[in-house]
């Protein structure tokens, strides 16, 4: 007995069935005369708002790490150190023979980190710091970090703009293209530095305007307050520049104090200009031409120290060309300082009228003069491997008792070679 397939169903009820299936089947028509039901849209979900990120979690953290290898055919000084850390002049013969047997040295000095805390918001935070001891030849894990930006801005309306704190002195408006950052153009035609201050900026499209009232000097690192918090009157700066062309800039600044020697109170005041050239982000020209007195008395990293019984005289400036491509980058800089009043420069050394021992007590240059040329090759996003090869002339103060045995002017000569990667 065989068993077979039951029959499919057959009537009325088979063939609504069969209908049903096909109606639910079919692609729905876009006819004019389609029967077909209207296609039923689910209703869409309400959009989520994005969540707004809170200020102190929008940080950008930002720096430069600097290998490098410094070399030089005598004597060099780092801020009046007898070291490569941060090249500013030839050496005082006095201190080191700059006729010495050539030296080198490898450096990670310079290396700076920072964070920019809620950057484009109305508020916002920067800390800054560095890695440099000029009193350490050549540093390593004993190299200490140096405070270099700690400042609040805060900005009140559109191109209105605040800083409270310790940043770049608004005296001093743009900086030199080479890779030695910490010694870049001081003592030979650079000048201002950071300075504790509170800066207003006005900064619409075609000029800008600033003020700034500031600490008269840079540090008091003694336990006790002493002449700098004692002087009371701040430093007065101002800037106004007129702005160009594709962010290029040409202004003057100025700054005045009254500082409070031993016996009698002295001005402090120095004018400058500036300019700052951009053309299509290829070719780049910059530079500052200044005069004044008493300038290294307030921190400015200059020549003129004056002193209860004398004002300093200095002026001096610098330029500098850049030619940039993605991937190299070729610069040259040339800047020099000079002391108007010669004849009263203090010596940066003395001598132990018993033992004849030198002992360094100042900058004691009369005139400095600094070139260096530049190129560097960015092979990847980040990485620069640069060359610069660097001269100056320096002519120190040498006391009346030595200057038949050495010769007040040197002239060295160096390279600097290495890596740079910045985030």
């Amino acid at each position: 007995m065989s068993i077979e397939e039951p029959e499919a169903p057959r009537g009325p009820m088979f063939v609504a069935a069969i209908s049903s299936v096909l109606l639910f089947a079919a692609p729905p028509s876009s006819g004019a005369g389609s029967n077909t039901s209207p296609e039923v849209k689910a209703e869409a979900e309400p959009e989520a708002k994005p969540k707004k990120t809170p200020h102190w979690e929008r940080v950008r953290f930002y720096g430069k790490i600097r290998a490098n290898v410094a070399a030089t055919g005598g004597g060099a000084e780092s801020y009046g150190q007898q070291n490569h850390s941060a090249i500013t002049a030839a050496s005082n013969p006095m201190l080191r023979n700059s006729d010495a047997d050539p030296a080198a040295s490898f450096q990670i000095a310079q290396t700076r980190l920072g964070l920019k805390v809620n950057e484009a918001g109305k508020a916002s935070g920067t800390v800054e710091l560095d890695f440099i001891d000029f009193t350490k030849a050549t540093g390593a894990v004993a190299l200490r970090p140096r405070l270099r930006i700690g400042a609040v801005d805060w900005k009140p309306a559109e191109q209105h703009k605040l800083t409270f704190g310790l940043t770049w002195d608004l005296y001093s408006a743009v900086q030199a293209y080479h890779n030695n950052w910490v010694g870049n153009h001081y003592y030979a035609g650079q000048s201002g530095f950071m300075r504790h201050q509170i800066q207003y900026l006005y900064n619409p499209k075609r000029f800008e305007v600033g003020f700034a009232v500031g600490l008269p000097g840079l540090h008091n690192n003694a336990a006790s307050v002493g002449a700098l918090e004692a002087n009371l009157v701040p430093t007065f700066a101002g800037r106004l520049a007129l702005k160009f062309g594709e962010g290029s800039k040409l202004g003057v600044s100025g700054i005045y104090t009254s500082l409070d020697y031993d016996t009698r109170r002295r001005d402090t005041a120095s004018g400058l200009a500036f300019l700052d050239v951009n053309i299509k982000k290829v070719f780049n020209i910059r530079g500052e031409a200044y005069a004044g007195q008493n300038l290294g008395n307030i921190g400015a990293l200059t020549l003129s120290y004056g002193r209860d019984d004398q004002d300093m005289l200095e002026a001096g400036g610098w330029g500098a060309v850049k030619l940039q491509y993605p991937k190299h980058v070729l610069a040259f800089t040339a800047g020099a300082a000079t002391v108007i009043n010669t004849g009263d420069v203090a010596a940066g050394y003395s001598r132990d009228e018993d033992t004849g021992a030198i002992t360094r007590t100042g900058v004691g240059i009369v005139r400095n003069a600094h070139l260096r040329l530049g190129y560097e090759f960015r092979p990847v996003d980040g990485l620069g491997l640069f060359v610069e090869p660097f001269t100056y002339f320096t002519t120190h103060r040498i006391l009346p008792e030595d200057q038949s045995s050495v010769s007040a002017t040197r002239q060295l000569g160096g390279a600097e070679l290495g890596a740079i990667y910045r985030f």
